[in-house]
């Protein structure tokens, strides 16, 4: 078989030919030329028949194309006629409607023609009488009313552009700033300002104001006015020829301020009550030094060198804190969303600064959901115990040093205090090798624990077992709540200490076979648990040793320390082990009554309450009498108003608790007396050590004070005390007399939520008032408190006068009180009240509030006075006791309560919100007092006077304006301007007396200052508005960002910083001014909102305030090269402000320049030109202008246009 393939040249593709038939060699040639013939004839008629298909498929679709077209452009014609109608028929509809309304223009002008005509004839008449009679006429304003057509029309007329094109102000948006933007080639018809910002009317000078306003006009999203840059800023933009305020032309961001802030002092310590779970902070170290803490901090104090160190490891408040056995070591917890626990070393400190070194950090534990509640390492320092407030209250034993969670347990739904282990009663893990009283291996060792709280008191066991799964040993905690026995009913648990029962340690030496007692130490064998409630019972518990059986007949072994062979391998020696439950052995009852339910036996209390029926029908029955009280109950009794805190010295022997009642008392605890020697044991071995009023904390301080923290080293001789005022004591212990004596107030601050701060014009000294009703002087250079007032309501503002010699301080039931500060020499100074008034005269509908109740007396609303009183009473008010005062929380909103329980009617001046007083200032000149309120409502007062004495002070005007509560007051340097800003976003300006060269018109009141323009460069003796120009910057870009964070406010004395206080507890320092966009520096150290922050007089100290952390922050104010800044008016002159000019149209590269900013009224100057403006109340029609004034206008600029014509020439020459 043969195949070819045959490819010609002559047909479109290969031509294959096969053959399967065997041939000769002759026959080839002629079979080989028949079958190519016959192949390619038949590929050309195939081909051909398939171009005259597609020739015919390609005509007919060029025939369907032709046919669409046509269709398309028939409906291209049909739109287009549509449209035209529908053009004709608006451009009909738009003449139509312009005729309509120009026929109703032309009728309204022919009208106010014609009035016009009316009057123009009658005054022509009357010009004809009078010279008729030979009376010259007297030149007088015309005094006929026009009408508001009229009006318009002429309104029309003066703003009717003349021939010349100007810009006009378009309000654009961009990146959450709002800019005046000048759109060219249209004629200035309509100037869209906004409100309070009109700058006059008529002509050019109208249009050049304009020009000018509308490149410095500003508009950001936090603040709902219109503010303006200062003239630098604009004649910066105007200096370029051609500029466009662009909103893409942005500044410059500005560097961060070339001064710092350092941690100088703290004034605060938290103990309050606003955690109630906080008890036990304030410690002694080994070195003498008292560690507590206050917001963020955990600070040292040396009370020798008057000198603090700070721990600054913390990101919000310091909730608890304990300290290592050995006095070095401190642990620290806070609150907030999964908080640490940080581990520190007291000791180890960064040389002529006053805080940690890095190295000093330890260790940190996480593993808590929400806020740690207590904290305590054990006796041996080799273990810690947390407790979270999360739902479960869950308590975490660590190894700390490996950081390394032992075991956890839940301590129960209740809210829990405390947790402690038990230093008296231990088996503890072995040293290498061990200590006599610890355990012989890790697998014997045994902790006791007691933990409190809300009606929860229970008791700890800590050991080591096997795992049932793994097979290995493991730490174990079981707790089991305590049996009452039904000797009392269930409390809150408040606090509770331990007492120490066991014997001496003894040891044997191998050597000489004898046993030597170690003087002052304890087995930690037996202990008593002493706990208060929260009614003022003292409840003793114990916690049994379980009896270990060793076999038959055997007797317990000996520790291993008291055997021979040191406890060996293979040795059995003695095992401890506790019990996981307590029960209740002595009750001290906090009064008679509960003597008699808790000690008595039952007949005693049966025959008690039938005599006591039996009396109330004989009255008059003294034997009865007698004999009922021999029965009561007449042992020891506890603290009336709950038990706050209990301590032990081992040393001394002696236990000394502190109740709500603010006393402090001392107890003999009988250790080394065997329980039957007790008496009648019922107190559970407590007896009064003799001072039965004890120590007086609440007359002490005068503010109701309990101590809440005790901590009593082993010396004995003093102990350190913190206070639910937040105050920290020591107080001096006389072990022979076995009393309490000298008391030393460490540590000072307020008790209720900082409200507001104020600094001397002139001396480093401030003051703060706060909910507590107090106001504190302090010295900034001494880091003291000078002094206290204490008022009669929550303060809520406070300022000095201009002289320093007298405080305002606003309250919140709408008065206002005038303090005056004497300075006894030697840095002692006394505050002493001139009087408090109402800040306006209260309306009869609105004093007529008291009530009458049972008895028919009539009480004032507020809690004290009788009949008469009213609301004006004065400072006369019901004080509570000092047990409810050691535990209350102040609010401004609490409802006002009588005595008698019913609520009252409310009005003006009883503390509602309306009434309290927002923000106070006195005019840089002394004269004016402006109080702002949260009714919306400014409260102007002038001081005849300088003795500021009640009669003094006379309201001269209440100034209405703002929408919502008015915030921050800022007055001018010269005393005439008044700024002030209010809870809606809004900043407005008044104008409380007539500039100097104004014409004096006794009838000027007190009113807003419509041209806020006018001012951008006025010179303001103090910055505390959180709105304007020059602190832009401390807002971020996106107010989504942000939701009101922004709290305080101050500008330096210099001008060169800006200080703000925000709700994130952060202290900012920007430049002055500030602008979008600027770098700042942040500092830290208030745990809650930062309220407020001010400079001290010569700039070099700055000082914060916490709210609800109640924490005075100093802080340094120091440059580049570490030294304090000192700034002293009127000798250094402020700094030039930079002006940072954005990138223009003609240059490419962003400028800045200096320029020096002072002349408090430039604007004012420049526009006027020495005109002299009508008072703001003048009912005349029009301003006085000033002839000379404009003749020196007019030749200026016939200069300026001479100058420029010879700058142009020189140009083209």
């Amino acid at each position: 078989t043969r195949s070819f393939c045959i490819i010609s040249e002559n047909i479109r593709g290969p031509v294959q030919l096969t053959s399967n038939m065997p041939t000769s060699e002759g026959d080839d040639a002629e079979m080989l030329k028949s079958i190519v013939e016959s192949q390619v004839s038949a590929r050309l008629e195939h081909h051909d028949s398939l171009l005259a298909e597609m020739s015919k498929q390609m005509s007919a679709m060029i025939d369907e194309m032709e046919s669409l077209q046509m269709v398309q452009g028939e409906l291209v014609a049909e739109e287009k006629a549509e449209a035209r109608e529908v053009r004709m028929k608006i451009k009909k509809a738009k003449d139509e409607a312009r005729k309509k309304h120009k026929e109703a223009h032309e009728g309204k002008d022919d009208e106010d023609d014609a009035e016009m005509d009316d009057m123009l004839s009658e005054m022509k008449e009357q010009k004809k009488k009078k010279n008729s009679k030979g009376e010259k006429p007297k030149k007088r304003r015309r005094t006929t009313k026009l009408s508001p057509a009229a009006q318009e029309k002429k309104l029309s007329i003066e703003m009717k552009p003349r021939g010349r094109i100007v810009g006009k102000v378009v309000e654009h948006n961009f990146g959450g700033v709002e800019v005046a933007k000048k759109k060219s080639n249209q004629k200035l018809t309509e100037f869209n300002a906004p409100r309070c910002a009109d700058v006059g009317k008529g002509g050019q000078e109208l249009e050049k104001q304009r020009e000018l306003q509308a490149l410095s006009q500003v508009k950001y999203s936090h603040c709902r006015s219109v503010v303006y840059a200062p003239a630098a800023e604009t004649a910066a933009k105007a200096m370029q020829k051609g500029y466009v305020n662009n909103p893409l032309d942005k500044p410059p961001p500005a560097p961060a301020p070339d001064t710092k802030l350092e941690i100088d002092f703290v004034h605060g310590y938290h103990n309050s009550g606003f955690i109630q779970a906080q008890r036990n902070n304030t410690f002694y170290l080994k070195s003498g030094e008292i560690v507590y803490p206050s917001a963020a901090l955990v600070i040292i104090y040396n009370q020798e060198k008057h000198k603090q160190n700070f721990f600054k490891g913390h990101s919000d408040e310091v909730s608890c804190l304990t300290v290592h056995p050995n006095g070095r070591f401190v642990a620290s917890g806070q609150s907030g969303r999964f908080p640490p626990v940080f581990v520190w070393d007291s000791t180890k400190r960064v040389s002529g600064a006053n805080f940690l070194s890095d190295d000093s950090h330890l260790s940190t534990l996480n593993g808590h959901d929400n806020r740690i509640a207590s904290l305590d390492f054990s006796h041996d320092g080799k273990l810690l115990v947390s407790v979270g407030s999360d739902a479960h209250n869950m308590a975490v034993i660590w190894d700390w040093k490996a950081g390394v969670a032992l075991t956890s347990l839940s301590c129960g739904s209740h809210q829990v205090f405390d947790m402690r282990f038990n230093p008296y009663q231990a088996y503890g893990l072995p040293d290498s090798p061990p200590l006599p009283g610890q355990a012989p291996n890790d697998d014997d060792a045994i902790y006791t624990l007691t933990s409190c709280g809300v009606r929860h008191i229970k008791f700890w066991v800590l050991l080591r077992s096997q795992d049932e799964d793994s097979e290995q040993m493991r730490w174990y905690l079981e707790g089991n709540s305590v049996n009452y026995a039904q000797r009392t009913t269930v409390q809150d648990i408040k606090c509770f200490d331990f007492i120490d029962d066991s014997p001496e340690l003894v040891v044997l030496d191998a050597e000489s076979g004898q046993t030597t007692k170690i003087k002052g130490s304890t087995e930690r064998s037996n202990s008593r648990v002493v706990a208060g409630t929260s009614d003022g019972d003292i409840f003793i518990f114990k916690q049994p040793e379980v009896r270990l059986r060793y076999g038959a007949g055997n007797a317990a072994p000996k520790p291993w320390w008291m055997r021979e062979d040191g406890g060996k391998e293979g040795s059995v020696v003695m095992k401890r082990l506790w019990d996981s439950f307590a029960t209740i052995i002595g009750i001290v009852p906090h009064n008679v009554s509960s003597g008699n339910k808790y000690i008595l036996a039952r007949k005693q209390r049966e025959e008690i309450d039938r005599l006591t029926t039996k009396l109330r029908l004989q009255s008059h029955n003294s034997d009865l009498k007698k004999r009922l009280e021999a029965m009561y109950y007449t042992g020891p009794l506890g603290h009336r108003a709950g038990t706050c805190m209990v301590a032990y010295n081992k040393k001394t022997k002696l236990l000394v608790t502190s109740g709500g009642d603010g006393k402090m008392r001392m107890w003999d605890t009988n250790v080394g007396v065997p329980e039957r020697e007790w008496g009648i044991s019922t107190s559970g071995g407590l007896e009064d050590a003799g001072d039965e009023y004890g120590l007086k904390l609440g007359e002490i301080l005068h503010h109701g004070a309990a101590g809440r923290s005790i901590s009593w080293p082993k010396a004995g001789t003093k102990m350190v005390v913190g206070t639910s005022t937040n105050s920290i004591l020591e107080v001096k212990v006389d072990v022979e007399d076995r009393s309490l004596g000298h008391v030393t107030e460490l540590v000072s601050s307020h008790f209720g939520a900082l409200s507001a701060i104020a600094i001397h014009p002139t001396k480093n000294i401030f003051v703060t008032v706060g909910k507590d009703r107090s106001v504190n002087l302090w010295l900034g250079d001494a880091n003291t408190c000078a002094s206290q007032a204490r008022l009669s309501a929550p303060a809520t503002s406070v300022c000095f006068h201009a002289s320093g010699e007298f405080i305002a301080v606003g309250l919140t039931t709408f008065e206002f009180v005038v303090l005056k500060v004497e300075d006894e020499g030697g840095f002692s100074f006394k505050l002493r009240k001139n009087f408090q008034k109402h800040v306006a005269p209260i309306k009869q509908e609105d004093a007529d509030i008291a009530t009458t109740d049972k008895t028919h007396d009539i009480t004032d609303d507020r809690g004290g006075g009788r009949k008469g009183g009213g609301r004006g009473a004065g400072l006369n008010r019901r004080q509570s006791s000092i047990g409810e005062r050691a535990d209350m929380t102040f609010a401004a909103s609490e409802p006002v309560l009588p005595s008698n329980g019913q609520r009252r009617r409310e009005g003006r001046g009883t503390g509602r919100v309306q009434d309290e007083v927002m923000d106070l200032k006195y005019s840089p000149s002394g004269d004016y007092l402006a109080i702002a309120l949260r009714d919306n409502n400014i409260y102007l007062y002038q001081i005849t006077n300088p003795n500021n004495i009640e009669d003094d002070y006379r309201l001269i005007s209440v100034m209405k304006g703002h929408t919502s509560m008015v915030t921050n007051l800022d007055w001018s340097v010269d005393s005439i301007f008044l700024m002030s800003t209010g809870g809606d976003a809004e900043l407005l300006y008044w104008q409380i007396q007539q500039m100097k060269n104004e014409e004096k018109d006794p009838s000027f009141r007190p009113c807003q200052f419509a041209h806020p323009f006018l001012l951008r460069d006025m010179k303001w003796n103090s910055w505390t508005s959180i709105y304007g120009w020059p602190v832009q910057g401390i807002w971020p870009t996106d107010i989504k960002e942000s939701s009101e964070p922004v709290r305080g406010v101050m500008r330096s004395n210099r001008g060169e910083v800006l200080l703000v206080a925000d709700d994130y507890a952060r202290v900012r320092l920007l430049r002055w001014p500030s602008l979008q966009g600027d770098k700042v520096r942040e500092y830290y150290g208030h745990a809650m909102h930062c309220k407020d922050a001010k400079f001290s007089s010569d700039d070099g100290t700055v000082v914060s305030i916490g709210g609800a952390d109640c924490t005075i922050i100093q802080w340094k104010h120091i440059d580049n090269h570490g030294k304090q800044v000192s700034y002293i008016s009127g000798v250094s002159p402020r700094r030039p402000t930079a002006v940072r000019t954005p990138r223009s149209a003609t240059n490419k590269t962003r400028q800045r320049r200096t320029t020096t900013y002072q002349n408090a009224i430039a604007a004012v100057s420049e526009d006027m030109e020495g005109g002299e403006r009508k008072p703001r109340n003048s009912r005349n029609g029009s301003d006085k202008v000033n002839p000379d004034a404009k003749k020196a206008r007019e030749e200026s600029q016939k200069r300026k246009k001479n100058k420029e014509k010879v700058v142009k020439e020189k140009q083209r020459g």
